[in-house]
């Protein structure tokens, strides 16, 4: 378990190692086929001479189970990954949980992760605004905190997806425009491709007329699979029970789970306080662009990166 040193008694839910087996099989995962693509991912990276040589197991284990068990969703991944982590320093440089501006930042908003996991083990972080000023409000300082926590959550207590609510309550439209279209650009990029993760759903609670508007707008862009994934709940927060079980949820959102929002959000921050000297030390791991050589036509597959190809997967 992730457990808080603050005297709460909150703690992380990891999984089971049955759990874990059974998660690895519905993606064609074994111990022999795990132990064989790491090594082929570890003298994959070995050969970049721009990426960084990664030695940490777990980092390609994460990978290949975040990209279904497929060797070049997983190289695609890495390559993106620390690509974004080199050229996007707004969210992966001064990674200091101590940071004050972070922390008063991150007190304001929050991406907040509940402890429990559901029945099919997807973690459920709460995208909350706990103070309306907008003189405090920094979009970026959002992100970085969120990619903080996606990273920290992925490699040290393992899901089997990420489900994230948005709660817009008290978002004004100065809100929304102090979010501008590059930042949102980046963080999407990395969620939606950098990131090994597996995104089982959206639910968007408390929304106003005109998100209401922008929310179906976006949809109509998206393809099925993911316009599917995205849910509004029009009439308050009761309908999330019919996603997402009452003892997972506080009561804030129609659950039953005995600690509040303010609560978890100190919790959340202060996951990120106890791995401050992990943050410290990988936030110097990134690609190298300058070394970055381009292969030839003929040798690289249709995603510009070398190695054998297995097919992907989409989740």
């Amino acid at each position: 378990m992730v457990a808080d040193d603050n005297g709460t008694g909150l703690e992380l839910e990891m999984p089971t190692k049955e759990q874990l087996s059974e998660w690895y099989a519905e993606v064609g995962i074994t111990p022999d086929g795990m132990r064989r693509d790491i090594n082929h991912l570890k003298n994959w990276m070995s050969r970049q001479p721009h990426l960084p040589h990664i030695t940490d197991d777990v980092v390609y284990e994460r990978f290949l189970f975040g990209c279904k068990n497929s060797l070049e969703g997983a190289k695609l991944k890495l390559e993106q990954y620390y690509t974004a982590r080199a050229t996007m320093p707004e969210y992966f440089a001064n990674r200091d949980p101590l940071d004050e501006e972070l922390r008063e930042a991150l007190k304001t908003v929050c991406y907040v992760v509940l402890p429990r996991l559901t029945s099919k083990g997807y973690r459920i972080i709460i995208c909350k605004m706990f103070n309306h000023d907008i003189t405090k409000f920094k979009p970026n300082l959002l992100f970085k905190g969120a990619l903080m926590l996606s990273d920290m959550t992925r490699h040290k207590c393992q899901s089997n997806g990420v489900v994230i609510i948005f709660d817009l309550y008290g978002r004004t439209m100065a809100h929304v425009a102090s979010v501008t279209f590059p930042m949102l650009r980046n963080v999407v990029h990395c969620i939606m491709s950098a990131f090994p993760e597996h995104m089982k759903g959206f639910h968007i609670v408390n929304a106003s007329g005109y998100t209401n508007t922008l929310i179906t707008l976006g949809k109509s862009l998206l393809k099925d699979k993911l316009r599917n994934r995205i849910h509004t709940h029009s009439k308050g927060v009761a309908t999330l029970a019919e996603h997402i079980s009452k003892d997972v949820l506080p009561a804030e959102y129609g659950g039953t789970y005995e600690h509040n929002m303010v609560k978890l959000r100190d919790f959340t921050y202060e996951l990120l306080v106890r791995q401050r000297d992990w943050y410290l030390k990988e936030q110097s791991v990134k690609a190298d662009l300058t070394k970055k050589v381009e292969g030839k036509k003929e040798e690289r597959n249709i995603f510009g990166i070398e190695g054998s190809f297995r097919a992907i997967r989409i989740d």
